[in-house]
Parts: C-alpha cells; sequence; structure tokens
C-alpha cells in the first residue's frame, strides 16, 4: 500500500492507522492543511513471525529493511545504529549496499575494519565513508548479496513496513514539509509513525565529538518526531519516497543529511525499488 507526496507543492499523503474524517482533521490540527491521511503502512510480507519487538529490530532473516539494528564493531569499540535504505550502483551486474550513518562507523572503512554486525551475524565491512569535516553527508555504505536486498522500511513497532518507490532530489525539501523517520527506537507508535515537520532545510553546524563541520543538513522539529543514541544510520522518509539518513539530536531537535548527497558521494545510482 503506497502513499504519496509532492515535493513541489508540498502536498503529503499519510498513512495512518486510523484514516476517518476525525483523524484526518487531527493530523491537518498538528501539521497544516497540506497533509491528508490514508490507509497505514502494509504488513511486511517477509515478516518471519517473530513477536517481540526486540526480536524483529535484531532480526537477521533476509531480506534487508531500513529501521533494524545493525552493530559496527570497529578495532577500538562498538556501536549500535540503524539500517536506513537499500541502494545500488549500475553495471553489467549491479551492486547493493545497505546505508546508514557514517559516525557510526568511526570513520573507517576497507576489508580490515568497520566489520557491520546484521542481528548478531556478519554482514559484511564498511567500504565507503562520507563522514568527514565539511561533508554534506553522514553515511556509510556496507555491502549485500542481491539475493537479500529490499525496498522495505519498519515504520511501526510491529511488522508493519513502507515499499520506498523514489528519492528525492537534492534540496528539494521546504521548511514545513512533513517527513519521518524509523530507528530501532523510534519507529513511531502502533498507532502513528515517527514524523515532524522541517525546521531548518539549510542546516550547518559543528559536530565537536569528531570535531567536524557538517553543512547543508535539515533540522526537524515537532513533538511527533523522536530521537535518540542508536538511531542513527534509521531511515528518513516522507509517505514512499526516501528523504535522508539521520545523524542524531542537535541543540535538542532530530537531524538528517539528505539521500541525494549520500548517493553521490558513494557513486550510487538510486535507492533500490525494487
Amino acid at each position: 500500500m503506497g502513499t504519496r507526496i509532492d515535493w513541489q507543492s508540498g502536498r503529503v499523503t499519510v498513512g495512518i492507522e486510523d484514516p476517518s474524517a476525525a483523524a484526518q482533521a487531527a493530523l491537518r490540527a498538528a501539521y497544516g492543511d497540506n497533509v491528508d491521511a490514508e490507509a497505514g503502512a502494509a504488513p511486511d510480507p517477509h515478516h518471519t513471525g517473530h513477536g517481540s519487538y526486540d526480536a524483529r529490530r535484531d532480526d537477521y532473516d533476509p531480506p534487508v529493511r531500513g529501521g533494524i539494528r545493525l552493530t559496527f564493531d570497529n578495532w577500538y569499540r562498538t556501536g549500535y545504529c540503524s539500517s536506513a535504505f537499500v541502494a545500488y550502483r549500475r553495471g553489467t551486474y549491479p551492486d547493493y549496499y545497505v546505508l546508514s550513518a557514517g559516525h557510526c562507523a568511526g570513520g573507517y572503512e576497507g576489508s580490515g575494519q568497520g566489520r557491520v554486525l546484521w542481528g548478531g551475524r556478519r554482514l559484511n565491512h564498511v567500504t565507503s565513508n562520507s563522514f568527514e569535516d565539511g561533508s554534506y553527508s553522514d553515511s556509510a555504505i556496507v555491502p549485500i548479496r542481491s539475493a537479500v536486498r529490499s525496498r522495505w522500511v519498519y515504520v511501526q513497532p510491529d511488522w508493519r513496513a513502507w515499499q520506498i518507490h523514489s528519492s528525492i532530489p537534492a534540496m528539494s525539501e521546504q521548511v514545513g514539509h512533513v517527513t519521518c523517520m524509523a530507528g530501532v527506537y523510534n519507529p513511531g507508535t502502533l498507532r502513528a509513525q515517527n514524523c515532524g515537520t522541517i525546521l531548518d532545510n539549510n542546516y550547518n553546524f559543528f559536530d565537536t565529538e569528531y570535531g567536524h563541520w557538517l553543512r547543508r543538513f535539515v533540522q526537524m522539529a515537532g513533538s511527533g518526531y523522536h530521537c535518540r543514541d542508536g538511531d542513527s544510520g534509521g531511515a528518513v522518509y516522507a509517505g514512499s519516497q526516501a528523504w535522508g539518513i539521520h545523524y542524531g539530536a542537535t541543540r535538542g531537535n532530530c537531524t538528517y543529511s539528505r539521500i541525494a548527497y549520500a548517493l553521490q558521494a558513494h557513486r550510487l545510482t538510486d535507492v533500490v525499488t525494487f
């Protein structure tokens, strides 16, 4: 079941569990008149029947989905982050990668460092990391087999998920647009996704932990958009469109880097939509 966003006009159709007139009125009261509602996300057909929240978020049964825990096991520390989208590089035999946050990999890449675990099992190593001073993208990619690719993102704390059908062009987001994030710890609730409105669509700031200036990021606002440690790398989306990769909280607001810059940084063709 799809949902739609017109990034030129800013009109958004959001899937919710109860798309009644009262629910639509409440949604518009919170986010404005440019928001419509329709029936919510569809069940993931690949869901294996794990019953608990923790089991599913650590799930290593294929395919790879957005919003699942990834463990970055570097030589100096172990970090827990989230998966965003699966992307590909077009060629005779397309290469497939799962995207996450570059700072999760600690700035390391290559076959000897940056090992990534998927639900406790080895996935692969980080092969490209764009997290550096002056970057437009806090992103890293991990190669995966074609057989485990998917366009699904878990968007609520059960097995409901969106299918991703496209990615938004760079700098298309506008202040006030509604967007959502699916991370390990904040995938939304049983009745609503984890969504808010854009506060700043050209946000530049200094990362004091790593000593990097990061540029052209997007800062979110709104009581419905939550984030915490472990959500880094999670999928930022609007309807069935990939918008970005979750970075973290800055100045009390959740922040993400744009998907278009991640694709450009790693020479990827697009997110997987098939």
